[in-house]
């Protein structure tokens, strides 16, 4: 079983970017040290997410 390193977790929603795209936001994250994300939408439709 694969072990997740929890140290550093980014909660993302787009409506708290101020303009920056999600994929950049992720990816600036993880150059940062960020070891886990989880993706926060409430208002995006779950087939959407798939």
């Amino acid at each position: 079983m694969m072990k997740i390193d929890y140290r550093l977790c980014l909660v993302t929603d787009r409506s708290l970017l101020r303009g920056i795209r999600l994929e950049e936001a992720v990816e600036q994250a993880i150059c940062g040290g960020c070891t886990m994300i989880q993706l926060r939408e409430k208002k995006l439709q779950r087939k959407s997410i798939l």
